[in-house]
């Protein structure tokens, strides 16, 4: 008897959870809308904090990797009614515009409705709201969509009167990195590959705007609205660019959740997730591995100023062997986002990913960049999804050395040579290459040029000769990049891990992708992210901070293998 009691009493208290679970799963099914605020920059990942608690990020924007999972969860949550996309001042290129129109593409294929406000309504932000059931815009703000345009500042002929100057070798007609800083305007060959750029560009802002669901157009009509910006509202929405004009506050009450109606309103941060009656066990998953090579590739020690190695060769080529060895480890998403660098380290990452790449997938993911040395390096992969808009190729390589000479005489100084060897002050900046030394630098370039073409011809299945019409330095969008067979696939970094998830045959649902960070030393992590070297300079002229960067590249003696600076204007 005192058994029975025992097991009824038992069973009571195990009821009086599970129970209240349910209560729970039941109140969290009251309707709910999602806020999702999109401004500035939105790096792929969250910036780790110190044990301090000081932030290394510069701003509060979501990471995109979180934003995507947790709208993910979102398309799957019945009592989630709408999602709220307030979109203010975008900062990030178009390889990270893409992913978060992907982002907001997905949830709405989830069969949930999608509305975006706009408080900062130009071209990038009509790109990213082209995803969305329906824009609204203020009745008071004007929309300020004139296309894009890509904008170059030349130095040449200031630096000349300064006394200073660029000896620059370079293999591949249109490997323009340093035309800026030795020209007046751009060569007939760079001149030719920016309008390709900027009309890839224009061509899939146009393509997005057209086919938006919330008004599709004709191309041509959405040209011809774009070519007559900026418009007022009223002439935005008539031109088709809009669809609403209703202030913010306004918003929730077009959406169906007035501030005291039955409809929750929550923000994505805020949102736990679709209500289960039974918790989610964490079991031991099978990994797959991010590793980042981002910013410009570097030889060399790992910068203790820096908050992380970012591409410096040997810390990333030490997470790739850590992943490689790690037998959790499933397959490695590999996310490039540079410019390039430094051609020896470009090599060095080449042969590490092709070490993994022997045991275990890898599928390389492009951001806004990942030209010339950013592309050496994905180069490697099993496989490459870029976006529409990154900037590709660039498939050559560049010397060039700062010469002071000019300068140095005006201000009356004087240097003395002790040389043990003709070439021994070959990176000097006291005076420009000799023609023997130019010789060396020359047959150096074509050396790199050629491992270059082979080590692409290696990586995508294909001769040196049919890379080489591809080539000479010329950069691609991602989407011309597919049709040249650069890329595999054209997407975001979602579509990048679906694809990785596939090969390594692990269902996503059931695997974890988690971060293989190159190690720093641990004082670093305690401390917030320091300005950069040219940190200052970039804030205020971002065309010069670039030449202090390949200044220093090139003073290191490396062949630096970089895109055209370029701005872009929306």
């Amino acid at each position: 008897m005192l058994r029975l009691v025992f097991a009824a009493l038992l069973w009571l208290l195990l009821l009086v959870p599970v129970a209240a679970r349910f209560a729970l799963f039941a109140l969290r099914r009251r309707p709910k809308v999602i806020e999702v605020v999109l401004e500035g920059h939105h790096p792929l990942r969250p910036e780790p904090r110190s044990p301090f608690g000081l932030s290394r990020s510069r701003g509060n924007a979501l990471a995109r990797r979180p934003l995507a999972n947790a709208l993910r969860e979102v398309g799957r949550d019945p009592s989630v009614e709408a999602v709220w996309v307030r979109i203010g001042h975008l900062t990030g290129g178009f390889g990270e515009l893409h992913a978060l129109r992907e982002a907001l593409r997905r949830v709405r294929a989830a069969g949930k409705r999608v509305v975006a406000s706009l408080s900062h309504a130009d071209t990038r932000a009509l790109y990213v709201a082209s995803a969305a059931d329906e824009i609204i815009v203020s009745p008071h703000l004007p929309v300020d969509a004139r296309g894009l345009a890509l904008e170059l500042t030349f130095f040449g002929e200031g630096l000349e009167k300064a006394g200073l100057g660029l000896d620059v070798v370079t293999a591949g007609a249109f490997k323009s990195a340093m035309e800026p800083f030795t020209r007046r305007g751009p060569s007939e060959a760079s001149a030719e590959a920016l309008d390709g750029l900027l009309t890839g560009l224009y061509d899939e802002v146009v393509t997005a705007l057209a086919t938006r669901p919330g008004a599709p157009r004709d191309e041509a009509e959405v040209r011809r609205a774009l070519d007559a910006g900026p418009h007022l509202p009223e002439a935005a929405r008539t031109a088709g660019l809009v669809d609403h004009l209703l202030e913010e506050e306004a918003v929730p009450e077009h959406l169906g959740c007035p501030e005291k109606g039955r409809t929750l309103r929550l923000r994505l941060e805020d949102y736990p997730g679709p209500a289960r009656p039974w918790p989610r066990w964490r079991l031991k998953r099978p990994r797959l591995a991010l590793i980042e090579v981002h910013g410009t590739i570097t030889d060399g020690p790992v910068d203790d100023a820096e908050p992380t190695p970012g591409a410096n060769a040997a810390a990333v080529c030490e997470a790739l062997d850590r992943a490689r060895r790690n037998k959790r480890i499933q397959g490695v998403l590999l996310h490039v986002d540079s410019r390039g660098g430094s051609a020896t380290a470009s090599e060095r990452m080449w042969r590490a990913v092709r070490r993994l790449a022997a045991e275990k997938p890898v599928i390389a993911s492009m951001g806004d960049y990942a030209a010339s040395g950013g592309y050496y390096v994905a180069s490697a992969a099993h496989g490459i999804v870029a976006a529409p808009g990154t900037l590709t190729g660039s498939i050559g390589v560049i010397a060039a050395k700062p010469v002071a000479e000019g300068l140095f005489a005006k201000l009356g100084i004087a240097h003395a040579r002790f040389e043990r060897g003709p070439q021994s002050t070959m990176y000097s900046p006291a005076r420009r290459f000799t023609e023997a030394q130019r010789g060396a630098v020359e047959r150096s370039i074509r050396h790199f040029y050629a491992l270059f073409l082979r080590r692409v011809g290696e990586g995508r299945a294909r001769s040196p000769e049919s890379v080489q019409p591809v080539a000479e330095g010329r950069v691609w969008t991602g989407a011309q990049a597919l049709a040249h067979g650069l890329v595999d696939r054209v997407g975001d970094e979602q579509v990048a891990i679906d694809w990785l998830a596939e090969r390594a045959g692990v269902p996503l649902d059931k695997s974890w992708l988690v971060l293989l960070q190159p190690r720093v030393r641990w004082m670093r992590r305690l401390l917030p992210a320091l300005p950069g070297r040219a940190g200052a300079l970039a804030t205020v002229l971002p065309e010069l901070a670039d030449l202090a960067e390949l200044a220093t590249l090139a003073r290191a003696g490396d062949t630096p293998l970089a895109i055209s600076p370029v701005k872009l204007s929306p």
